[in-house]
């Protein structure tokens, strides 16, 4: 966090929601260091961010010309073949940036969670 790596362990919640080409993420802080509970103690419930698809590929160029605007990141991490970086956009945006590459990916089933399950839409 902070540019800075975790040492300490951290667990958030998040659930996930499609509509149109819209996709929703609902976060939940746990416990440890993590981007959400900050935004949580300093502004309370509310928009955390928007997030832009880049590719793997162009990255490291689009992180260099944010960072050559004053833009730095502020915490980064991968899920599978997913990564994802949050900038310290919220002092000219009023909100923060977030890029990831947004790959479609399988998911292990013991880590997810069906709300309704799937049994009960029928």
């Amino acid at each position: 966090m902070d540019g800075k790596p975790v040492t300490e362990p951290f667990k958030f919640i998040l659930a996930f929601a499609t509509v149109g080409t819209l996709e929703f993420e609902l976060a939940q802080p746990v416990y440890g260091p993590n981007i959400y509970q900050r935004f949580l103690e300093e502004h309370g419930e509310g928009l955390h961010h928007f997030k832009e698809k880049i590719s793997d590929d162009d990255m490291a160029t689009v992180l260099a010309n944010y960072r050559k605007k004053g833009i730095e990141v502020t915490q980064s991490g991968r899920f599978l073949a997913s990564t994802h970086y949050y900038l310290n956009t919220e002092p000219c945006l009023d909100f923060i940036v977030e890029l990831g590459n947004l790959p479609r990916q399988k998911v292990p089933p013991e880590i997810v969670r069906i709300y309704p399950p799937p049994t009960s839409l029928a």
